[in-house]
């Protein structure tokens, strides 16, 4: 056996084939003519930052090469990868023989991933109404973005979208005492109060509605009554926003009430199927059917009251009223009888005037008094448009407002005082409505 192993020792060198070959001279190798090659991916950990003295971390990576070779074709590649963990910031790649700049990153941020905006970090400020365009990064032509997280600190006030964000504000109601508001965005209530910082105190989403119709506040059962599209009419209690339960749906079959309207202890609602009041059992009676006289077919979108009349606009059918101290309709306001659209989205009483917006025509005006009409304002005469988005009153004024400007009404001499486009009161995008909050 020891003969044998002497034997395969002895043989070993014969039987291998040398990784380099000697040339005469002794302790020198020697190369082929000709090869390739390939160092595949090394990962360098760039160490011995200091940022007190503002030195760069930095790693050394060396290639040898034979003496005297010419190299050609050569191809380096950097990469990183964030989702692994792999990133740096500011890669600079030099030749350690030339000090060339073999690729330059400085001043570019992190390569691999984005930790901090271009600005202050973290970012502070508010929206302005609707955006906040402070917070940016500095990308590279050509980068990919894989995997993107928001962090927000107060979670009520931002809202993060990378593309116009379309904010429809469905309804208003206004709590009398203490002057909170409450908006409809969607299947979301927000509160607001002007004394809070933000203003924004709570927000509430309906989750099983889809859209948020009307909003009532009925002080005598200290309640705000939520009318949704498809989950029914919800209620939350005015002093703590706690849930106080459903009120009955129409009891027509399939029918969904759109439409509300609180006046003292008396309750009034609307539908596609007619008017109702709400009953001592909590149920509502029906005192109006569609498609009977004066009353037409149609879904319900703005109820007001003025003088003992109950005015119901009835989308595309014009405006429904009810006399409420005789409980009979009155003859139907259309574009058959002087209205000027047939589809009134608001209507607002001014005391000796009621207003009637429209998206199409403009504003009617009704003296509802005297019993006679008034002229209609429209793109024709004082507004900029006849698609009106808005109309509110405050202190002697009632401001109109189009997709383009704000149009203001002084009530004391009867005639516009001025107008304000959107782009004036920090607005980028077409006027979509109008809100007044005393």
């Amino acid at each position: 056996m020891l003969a044998m192993l002497m034997l395969s020792f002895s043989l070993a060198p014969v039987l291998t084939s040398p990784l380099a070959s000697a040339d005469e001279e002794a302790l020198a190798i020697s190369w082929p003519l000709t090869g390739s090659n390939d160092t595949g991916w090394l990962r360098l950990d760039a160490i011995g930052a200091d940022t007190t003295t503002g030195n760069s971390a930095y790693s050394d990576w060396l290639l040898e090469i034979p003496p005297g070779a010419e190299v050609s074709n050569v191809s380096l590649g950097v990469r990183v990868d964030g989702a692994s963990g792999i990133a740096i910031d500011e890669p600079r790649l030099f030749s350690l023989d030339s000090n060339e700049a073999l690729f330059e990153w400085n001043g570019w941020g992190s390569f691999g991933r984005a930790d901090d905006f271009a600005g202050d970090n973290p970012h502070n400020s508010r929206l302005a109404p609707f955006s906040d365009n402070g917070a940016s990064w500095k990308l590279p032509e050509g980068a990919e973005v894989t995997d993107l997280v928001f962090s927000a600190l107060a979670p009520v006030d931002p809202i993060v979208s990378f593309t116009p964000y379309q904010m429809e504000i469905m309804a208003t109601a206004i709590h009398p005492d203490d002057g909170r508001l409450f908006m409809a965005i969607g299947d979301t209530l927000l509160q607001l109060d002007a004394d809070a910082e933000p203003m924004v105190i709570d927000m509430i989403q309906i989750e099983s509605a889809d859209e948020i119709f009307d909003l009532d506040v009925d002080m005598v059962n200290n309640r705000l009554i939520i009318v949704t599209r498809d989950d029914g009419i919800h209620t939350i209690s005015l002093a703590d926003s706690s849930d106080t339960g459903q009120m009955a749906q129409s009891p027509v079959p399939d029918d969904m009430i759109t439409q509300l309207h609180v006046d003292g202890s008396e309750i009034w609602a609307a539908s596609p199927e007619g008017l109702f009041t709400l009953n001592s059992a909590g149920s509502w009676t029906m005192e109006r059917v569609s498609e009977s006289n004066n009353w037409p077919a149609g879904i319900p979108v703005e109820m007001l009251e003025v003088g003992g009349i109950l005015y119901v606009s009835i989308w595309q059918s014009g405006v429904a009223r009810w006399d409420l101290a005789n409980g009979q309709p009155l003859s139907l306001l259309s574009t058959a009888n002087s209205l000027h659209s047939d589809e009134v989205h608001s209507i607002y009483d001014t005391g000796a005037q009621i207003l009637f917006a429209s998206y199409d025509a403009g504003v009617a005006r009704y003296n509802h008094q005297g019993g006679f009409w008034l002229a209609t304002w429209n793109g024709g005469n004082w507004l900029s448009s006849n698609k009106v988005m808005g109309m509110v009153e405050l202190s002697g004024y009632i401001g109109i407002l189009t997709q383009e400007t704000l149009h203001m009404y002084d009530t004391s001499v009867g005639s516009f005082s001025s107008s304000m486009t959107m782009s004036s009161l920090g607005l980028p995008r077409d006027g979509s409505g109008l809100i007044q909050w005393p």
